[in-house]
Order: structure tokens, then sequence, then C-alpha cells
């Protein structure tokens, strides 16, 4: 008891000092035994040069605490709040600075730096209004809140050799400036739990631009207010636990590069997400909830390794869009539960695994659609609609509704030896005869096969088809051979073949102009006039008359001298009875 009592009296003497001034403060550690062993709060343990006597003021809020090479290997303790302008430990430094139970306020630009030594973090928080560099020395133990208002840079000198972490935080570093803020990291030895973005700068300049290295977080990521750009510097992102963006116009986060994330992934309008490129994992052990807030992310990969029964991707707030691809290796990509809409503008495919499954009602597909052999394309309601240009189905697949409608030529390809099977009502159109959708197998010649329910086929240039129903459906458009159980009620080629013979008879039967008034000459034409096509009964009749014609007698022609008599006897004749008259 008397010993405690001592250390309690020592305390309050070594706080009871005059106010601190703006200076700077070497810890020299003279206590060497207890109760001025370690004590931060000692002034026997301050010095104004860095080999100076101790018994100086404790560094205050206008102060510079600064531990450097006189300091030797003598620890500090810090066990109250401690408020000061800036923190060094430089690259002299051998010893260790202990948070203990006092949190740590840093409110000069200068901020806090690390260069060598160890700062060994508490349970109590860490504010920084400045920056916060280390070049060296080793930071570990941060449990709460280590909140810097300006840049942070974790970098390694080159007498870091070992694979130890250089910096580790399982509590939370907050990104809370008023203007941009860059992050960088340095290799892989930074271990980082939870990140908060919380920047109140203007839009223009509210960012957390991460640079050097990927940011890989053990636990969560939080963007309440502010920018996180990842796409500045092209950077990767790694979440295991959730991603959350609030609901903000203020709060988003900008990426062209892949990320990875374990968790849910939760964006409440307006808060945004912006991708631009790159791919999208979620590979979470558990069901993971995707809420996008109406935003779409690029290409997205699904491979949650969880059980049977919770390895589910479940979309939920408005639709989930992708404006690039979707790839299932292995997890159930889950629209059912709260009936969500699926667009994805690329390719969609499902690898050939037991444990991929992409189960909806509506879904929209800008590119190809591939089943693997194994996997399941569950589609009990709702339409699937083929929304690109030139488009593949790989594979066996079922599916309720089959929608399909171009307005410029189009070919929606299948896959050769497959079934796809319709439950409800399979729509495929083209625009017209002159903007058909052609319906074509993989390998030309070898049939491939759809049973649908009921279908609905305009303006399609069918080929090698098989239409298992026992219903034979009709078509419009062009058959181009080895199709079975259609019927072309109306051939595009006949329709061209109609048009084409009207036309022509439309101009033979042009007509005839003004004519026969007196003095009038009608002008002459100098095109020479078509000759029209004789029908089959014409042109079999014309043969006739000219065989008759043939077999006819030919007229007897009568000699010139006989024909010269006979004139004569009869202009005689004629003169004599003139004479009698």
């Amino acid at each position: 008891m008397k010993l405690l009592a001592s250390i309690v009296i020592a305390l309050l003497e070594c706080t009871m000092v005059s106010p601190a001034f703006a200076a700077d403060r070497f810890w020299v550690g003279s206590g060497a035994t207890l109760p001025l062993l370690n004590c931060w709060e000692c002034v026997n343990n301050w010095a104004t040069t860095p080999t100076g006597a101790g018994g100086q003021t404790v560094p205050g809020s206008a102060d510079r605490a600064i531990f450097t090479k006189g300091t030797g290997a003598r620890n500090a303790i810090i066990r109250t709040k401690v408020t000061l302008q800036a923190l060094e430990l430089n690259n002299l430094f051998t010893g260790s600075l202990l948070q203990g139970t006092g949190s740590i306020s840093i409110i000069g630009l200068k901020g806090m730096r690390v260069g060598s030594g160890r700062f060994i973090g508490g349970n109590a928080t860490i504010s920084v209004s400045g920056s916060y560099v280390q070049t060296g020395g080793l930071v570990t133990g941060i449990m709460n809140n280590f909140a810097v208002s300006g840049a942070v840079t974790i970098g390694v000198n080159t007498k870091h050799t070992g694979t130890q972490n250089v910096f580790v935080s399982t509590g939370t570093l907050i990104m809370d400036g008023s203007g941009s803020q860059t992050l960088t990291l340095s290799g892989t030895i930074v271990k980082l739990q939870n990140l908060t973005v919380r920047n109140t700068g203007q839009s223009a300049t509210n960012s957390v631009i991460i640079a050097g290295v990927p940011l890989n977080l053990s636990g969560s990521l939080t963007v309440t207010q502010g920018k996180l750009d990842l796409a500045t510097n092209s950077q990767a992102m790694n979440v295991r636990n959730a991603i959350t963006v609030a609901g903000t116009s203020r709060a988003s986060i900008s990426t062209n590069s892949n990320i990875t994330s374990s968790g849910a992934v939760t964006v409440t309008s307006p808060g945004t997400i912006a991708i631009t490129a790159g791919t999208w994992t979620l590979n979470g052990k558990d069901n993971q909830i995707v809420n996008l807030g109406g935003g779409a992310l690029y290409n997205v990969t699904i491979n949650n390794t969880g059980t049977a029964s919770a390895n589910s991707i479940i979309a939920s707030g408005a639709s989930l869009a992708m404006s690039g691809a979707l790839t299932v290796t292995q997890g159930t990509l889950n629209l059912y539960t709260n009936s969500k809409t699926l667009t994805v503008d690329g390719n969609a495919t499902l690898a050939s695994s037991a444990l991929a499954l992409l189960s909806g009602a509506t879904m929209n597909f800008g590119g190809d659609l591939t089943v693997g052999s194994l996997a399941t394309f569950n589609h009990a309601r709702g339409t699937v609609t083929l929304k690109g240009t030139n488009q593949t189905l790989n594979g066996t697949i079922g599916v309720f509704n089959l929608t399909k409608s171009v307005t410029t030529a189009r070919t929606l390809t299948f896959t050769a030896g497959t079934t796809t099977t319709v439950n409800g009502t399979l729509t495929l159109a083209g625009g017209s005869c002159s903007a058909l959708l052609s319906l074509r197998s993989s390998t030309a010649g070898t049939q491939w096969t759809v049973n649908p329910s009921a279908a609905s086929l305009a303006s399609v240039d069918l080929k090698d088809s098989n239409n298992a129903n026992a219903t034979k459906y009709n078509y419009t458009g062009v058959n181009s051979g080895n199709n079975t159980n259609w019927n072309n009620t109306s051939d595009c080629n006949a329709s061209s073949s109609s048009s084409s013979s009207t036309a022509t008879a439309s101009t033979q039967a042009g007509g005839g102009g003004r004519g026969g008034g007196r003095g009038y000459a009608p002008k002459q034409s100098t095109t020479q006039p078509s000759v029209p096509r004789m029908t089959p009964k014409e042109l079999a009749k014309q043969k006739a008359m000219k065989k008759t014609e043939k077999e006819k007698p030919a007229p007897k022609v009568k000699s010139k001298a006989k024909s010269m008599s006979k004139s004569k006897s009869m202009s005689k004749s004629m003169s004599k009875s003139k004479s009698k008259k």
C-alpha cells in the first residue's frame, strides 16, 4: 500500500507542471525506477535536446514530442490523454512507445512520423490532423480508431529485411480530411482491418486516392462521405467482410480494377459505385447479400465456397446489373428470393460444376449464354430476353419464356445436338423479310432441337432446326433447309418473286397518253418497248399456229407475160366501148 501511495504521489507531482509552450521536447527517459520508469507524464523524462538533462515540461498541445538516438532503448508508456502538435519517432530511435490507455490527439499539420523503433497502440483512439508518414520501424497493436485528416504513407526502409508486418491495425483507419487525401501502401507487410472514408470536402476535393499496392482489408470498408478512388492509380482491392456505401450523393467508390469481397455489398442511393473495368469477385463462405442501389458492376465472378445451403449471392434492393460479363464458377446467384431482375450486357457463363447455379425470373442477356453440363439454370417463371446483336446459346438449357426480337438482320446460334426447352412461349422475330433473324446450328448440317410449349416465330431464316414438340408450329420467313416439324406459312422468297412479277405487269400495262388530235403528232419514244413475256399456254398456241401455216399449200403465182397480155386485152375492150358511145 505504501508503494502504491508513493507511485500515486509521484504521478501527481509529475503532472503538476507549468503550462507547455511551443517547443521540441525530447524523450530521454531519465527515470530508471518506478514510478518514473517509462512515465510519459513525468517531467524528469523530457529534455530540450536529444541528450540533455531531464526535468523539462511534458510536451503539450503546442509542442512536438521527439524520440531519437539519445533516448537509446528506453521505452515510454502513455497512461493519460495526450494532445500534441506533432509526434516523431525518427530513424535513430531503438526503443518503444506504448500507447497504453491514453488517447492521442495530434493537432498540428506536421502530424505523426515513424522512422524507426516501435509504436505499440492500445485500445484508446488516435487522431492526426496532419499527415501520417511511416518510413521504417514497426507499428502494431492499434485496436481502436486511427483517424487521419491528411495523407497516409506506409512504406518500408532498406533496413527492414524480414517478413514481419510493419503496420498492423485491428481497429479502423479513418480518412476524415476536408480535402483530397492519398493512402499509399508499400509491399505486402501492411495489415489493415477496417477502413472508413469520411472525407467532408466538396465533390471535386473529397477523394481518398489509393496508391502503391492493392488495398487489402481483413475487415470491412465503409464510405460514409467522400469518394474512395481506386481508379486513378488502377488499384485492386480485397475486402474480407462487408462493403457499405452510405445514402448520400457524396459517398461513392470509383474503380477500374479487380475487387474481391467476401461479405455483403450494400449501396444506398444516392450513394454510388462507379465501375468502368475489372472484375468484381464475390468469394465468401456464407450467403452474401448484394444491393447496388440501382448501380451496375462491370465483370462479375461468383465463387462462393460455402455449403450448398449457404453459398448464395442474394440480389437485393434494385435490379442486379453488369455492364460486362457474368461468370458463376461456384455458388448460387439467387434472384428469386427478392424477385430481382438480372441484366448482363456481356456473356453469361455457368461453369460445369454441380455447385454452379443461376436462379431467377426476369433476365436480360446482351451476349452469349453458356450453361455447363453439370451446372443448373433454374428459370421456372418470367422471361429470358436475348437483347444483344448476334448471340449464341451454348449447352442444354431450360427456360420458361425465351424472347429475341430484332429490327436489323441478326443471327441466333444454338449448339448443335443440344435441346433448348421452353416451358412457356418461344418468341423469335426479325424486323421484316429484309431484316431476318437467322436461326442457325453451331455446326452446319447438324440439327439443333427446341421444345417449346408455345411458339411465335416471324421474319426468321430457319435452318437445321428440329421442333421436338408434338405441335407443328407455324413461322414466317425463309426455310433454308434441314428443318423438322415446322410450317412456313409465308415464304419471304415467294413474296419477293410475287412482288417482282407485279412490278413487271404494271410496267406493261402503261397507258396511251394523248393522241389523234388534228394537226398533232405524238412524240415518238426513243426507248425500245419491253417485249412482254408469254405464258406457257400462249407459247403453245403460237407454236401450233406456226405449224399450221407451214402445212398450207403455197399460192399459185401467175407469170408476168400472161398478166401483161390480159391487161392489154382489157384495155382494148375499154377503148371499143368508148367509141360506140
